[in-house]
């Protein structure tokens, strides 16, 4: 084989290595990009609406009482108010920084081709 025929072959082989790495690479850091699925309210709050409801419900069925009803509507509201004051959004300072994942693929990649450089066979 001649000279040019194995640079030819090498060159394909890098090519094909750098592509699998920077796939795998992408694979490893795409959940990381993605932003979280967080819901501004708090699970108690949908509880006592769903709550609110039900009294209504059962007032128009007739199976609470005027009186009955307004106490246990007070009651679920007290609570409501409550659970929407200890629920506050978190600081978008606390989320992790976008260059993080990219600076995490980089060194991803970085250490897969020193791995190979090293241990594998290069040439």
């Amino acid at each position: 084989m001649s000279a040019q025929a194995i640079y030819g072959c090498e060159m394909i082989f890098w090519v094909i290595s750098a592509v699998l790495a920077l796939g795998v690479s992408a694979i490893m850091v795409a959940p990381l990009l993605r932003p979280r699925e967080t819901t501004d309210e708090n699970p108690d709050v949908a509880i006592y609406r769903a709550q609110l409801e039900e009294i209504d419900r059962d007032l128009e069925r007739g199976l609470l009482e005027a009186d009955e009803a307004e106490r246990a509507r007070a009651e679920v509201a007290r609570r409501l108010i409550a659970a929407t004051k200890e629920d506050r959004p978190q600081d978008a300072s606390a989320r992790p920084a976008r260059a993080l994942p990219l600076v995490l693929g980089a060194v991803i990649l970085a250490l897969s081709l020193g791995t190979y450089w090293t241990s594998g066979a290069p040439g």
